[in-house]
């Protein structure tokens, strides 16, 4: 049995100029521990894809017209939100493409990369989290992590803020990792390495991994 199948996904957005089919009848299974790659064009529906499965396409003018995404027994695409909130950033994560966008500038590192443990696992104390954050930094390859964690996001290069939306993403040892082409703001030598630490961390992890 798959652990996640997603069957004939449809994602249309209704326009002024009419409808336009983003994804029209996609499908795709992926056992645990599986990497899947999704390949196409920009603008061909890769983004609307894993929009589509975690619940942030809006709508409207989104809406998803059919299909299923069944993950461990549920049907993501018919979860309610108190289900998906669940879920995101606990058993899925995600890592978007652009970090800086993603990052907010107001806000130090630290408060972002806790944040998800403080709503996952609200028992946790804030000595701990932060100590857990350090490690995730850490593991992403960010040096001087103890002191680099109360920067903020405008004091990193684009490839350390991408880092640190991986280590935001695995700080909950996430089930399933998507990430939205992560290294589409990055240079080429940057690029290299992101893709590299995603699957240096995927054997220590062992999440299912979506690109």
């Amino acid at each position: 049995m798959s652990y996640l199948k997603v069957e004939n996904l449809k994602t249309y957005f209704h326009t002024r100029n009419g409808v336009v089919k983003a994804v029209d009848d996609i499908s795709f299974s992926l056992n645990k521990g599986e990497v899947l790659g999704i390949v196409g064009e920009s603008g061909s529906g890769k983004s609307v894809t894993v929009h589509s499965l975690m619940g942030l396409v809006p709508q409207p003018p989104g809406k998803i017209e059919d299909g299923k995404a069944i993950f461990d027994g549920k049907d993501l695409l018919n979860a309610g939100k108190s289900m998906l909130r669940a879920l995101r950033g606990k058993r899925i994560a995600m890592i978007f493409q652009d970090p800086m966008t993603s990052l907010n500038p107001y806000l130090r590192i630290s408060e972002q990369l806790i944040e998800p443990l403080t709503i996952h696992e609200p028992e946790i104390v804030y000595p701990d989290a932060i100590s857990r954050a350090i490690e995730m930094l850490e593991k992403v390859g960010i040096d001087d992590a103890q002191k680099r964690i109360h920067s903020y996001p405008h004091e990193f290069s684009g490839g350390m803020r991408q880092r640190v939306m991986i280590a935001m993403a695995l700080i909950t040892k996430p089930e399933v990792l998507i990430a939205d082409e992560p290294t589409t703001a990055l240079d080429v030598t940057t690029q290299a390495e992101i893709l590299r630490l995603i699957s240096d961390l995927k054997e220590v992890y062992k999440n299912t991994i979506i690109f």
